[in-house]
């Protein structure tokens, strides 16, 4: 069956040619039929033509069923460059998979200025149960806080996780150049905030070792490679806008021709943990009283979206409500605690703190993080004592620190609970700005909540139950996965 060409209007007839006769039928009736029919000759063909190049990616697909792509990383992943925001390789990728009926959903997991900590703590938000694709780049956004081996276990956590969905997955890494201006002015490697180009191919190593490990390929651009210097922008540090288009094309390119993806992992009763977690304008709705803190757009970029929440005067105080999960006290979370104090303080409590250095005014101040209201909570943070919180780094550029704590429930109602615009039954968290001369700025960049979940790295507080998940076989040679 064939029909005529034409544009019509709603009332103007068509002849329809079918075998023996001709049939008159209005513009609407003809939608309504095209609407039954199958696909067009030319757009299937097309769609076939795609589905053929990701046959070897597409494995565990099934149309009609609801499926995301998961982009998590860093500013490249979100597009930040020094020229404004450009048109990410994550947006591209996912531009690509949703025109080929692969994936119907975004999940964006790029947060600038922020590594792997967060999402990993946070993998029920960022990685859904029906993600099937996803990019991991946390290179160059990991190796700035002194806590590689934190870092890169965040990273594993989420292959892991990623695994266990049946997730195809490309590691992303971006090494900026030598000349970038925070390499230049390290001196000690062991600072705070000091980076150099050498400590990040080390840590690039590091991920060609998770990449035989849990057999994904890994794609990266380096600026010292004169191949890639056109494609980054003028800070040395993030894609241009060419930069991204090369950086799509050549995760497309893994994602049609790799061909040791692992089998999928046996899929197993969801978790009953709760994680709850709030990100920039999202903690709006944890915030309880609230004296001197405000909403704000902090990022240097044009463009860029980094949203925290700050206090710039001595005294400002921030309560942040929460409800504790309830199954905490169970049997069988209290026998998984691991450590004693783990089972008399069951939630993790973590406050994700922005810190820079002197370039930025006004500076950054000392803040004090204490518990209130149906909570009492102890300090877990590198800083012995009280959760004292400096937000002044020697140098180096602006990077996220989490202090975390330990809580339990208070029954009856903690004493010294202060009024604190929460609930009765709720947790309430202070963020207070400490009277610190000269220094008052306080940001907030996230806050989150839940059950603590051993693991055999202890900065992770919680994360999402992945001990119990199958996981692939180390690889005994290096099977060449640079792409």
């Amino acid at each position: 069956m064939s029909f005529k060409h034409g544009i019509l209007g709603d009332h103007h007839p068509l002849p329809l040619l079918g075998s023996t006769e001709l049939v008159q039928m209005s513009a609407a009736g003809i939608r309504e039929a095209l609407s039954e029919l199958p696909l067009p000759y030319s757009r299937a063909r097309r769609l076939a033509s795609r589905r053929e190049k990701y046959r070897n990616f597409n494995s565990t697909h099934q149309p009609g069923i609801p499926s995301a792509f998961a982009a998590l990383g860093g500013s490249n992943t979100v597009g930040a460059s020094r020229a404004g925001m450009a048109h990410s390789f994550a947006e591209l990728l996912f531009e690509e998979l949703r025109a080929s009926e692969l994936v119907d959903r975004f999940v964006m997991g790029g947060i600038g200025g922020m590594g792997p900590l967060f999402n990993a703590s946070c993998a029920q938000k960022y990685v859904p149960e029906d993600t099937r694709f996803a990019t991991i780049e946390f290179l160059p956004n990991i190796g700035w806080s002194n806590i590689d081996e934190a870092e890169l276990s965040a990273i594993e956590i989420l292959l892991q996780v990623l695994h266990s969905r049946g997730a195809k997955t490309v590691l992303v890494a971006i090494l900026p150049g030598s000349g970038f201006r925070f390499y230049r002015k390290c001196v000690h490697p062991a600072v705070q905030g000091c980076q150099t180009h050498e400590h990040m191919l080390r840590l690039y190593h590091r991920l060609l070792s998770f990449s035989d490990t849990f057999s994904v390929p890994i794609v990266a651009m380096d600026y010292e490679d004169p191949l890639h210097t056109p494609y980054f922008s003028g800070d040395l540090l993030h894609l241009n806008q060419k930069g991204h288009q090369l950086m799509q094309q050549r995760v497309l390119k893994s994602f049609k021709t790799w061909t040791s993806w692992p089998h999928p992992a046996t899929k197993r009763a969801a978790s009953r943990e709760s994680v709850a977690c709030s990100l920039g304008s999202e903690i709006a709705l944890r915030v309880g009283k609230n004296d001197g803190f405000r909403m704000v757009n902090f990022a240097v970029a044009r463009n860029e979206i980094k949203i925290g929440w700050e206090a710039r005067a001595p005294a400002a105080e921030l309560f942040l409500c929460s409800d504790l999960p309830s199954f905490a006290d169970d049997s069988e979370n209290n026998r998984s605690a691991g450590p004693q104090h783990a089972a008399r303080y069951p939630y993790s409590i973590i406050v994700g703190m922005q810190r820079s250095p002197s370039y930025n005014r006004p500076l950054y101040g000392v803040a004090t993080i204490t518990c209130h209201g149906a909570c009492v909570c102890m300090c877990t943070s590198r800083v012995p004592g009280a959760c004292l919180f400096d937000g002044l780094v020697p140098f180096g550029p602006e990077i996220i620190e989490f202090v975390r704590l330990r809580a339990r429930d208070a029954t009856p109602l903690h004493p010294h609970s202060k009024s604190t615009g929460c609930g009765l039954k709720q947790c309430a968290v202070r963020v207070a700005v400490n009277n610190t001369i000269g220094r008052s700025r306080v940001l907030v960049r996230s806050f989150t909540v839940g059950h603590f979940a051993p693991h055999n790295v202890q900065w992770l507080d919680f994360y999402f139950r992945t001990n119990n998940e199958s996981r692939p076989s180390e690889s005994k040679e290096r099977r060449g996965r640079v792409h």
